[in-house]
C-alpha cells in the first residue's frame, strides 16, 4: 500500500500493532518492565542527591563562607553559577 494515507496511516498502525503483539507474545514484558522500574528508581536517586546538593558524581568538597552559607568547590568557584 503507498501514497499518502492522511492522519490514518493504515499501514503503520497494523505494523505496530503487530509488533507490539509479538513483543507481548515474547514474555520479555515482566524482564523490560523491570528493567524501567529500576531505572526510574535510579534517576530519581540522582535527582534527590543532587536536591541536597550531593550530586554522587561531583567529588569536590565544598566550602562556606560565614555570610550565608553560599557553596563554594574546592577551586573557590561559585557552586551557584
Amino acid at each position: 500500500m503507498g501514497g499518502n494515507q492522511g492522519e490514518g496511516n493504515r499501514e503503520a498502525d497494523r505494523q505496530y500493532r503487530e509488533g507490539a503483539t509479538q513483543f507481548e507474545r515474547s514474555n520479555r514484558v515482566p524482564r523490560v518492565a523491570e528493567e524501567a522500574r529500576r531505572e526510574i528508581e535510579d534517576d530519581e536517586d540522582e535527582t534527590r542527591a543532587r536536591a541536597r546538593g550531593r550530586d554522587e558524581s561531583d567529588e569536590d568538597e565544598l566550602d562556606f563562607d560565614a555570610n550565608g552559607g553560599h557553596a563554594y568547590d574546592a577551586r573557590g568557584r561559585s557552586r551557584l553559577s
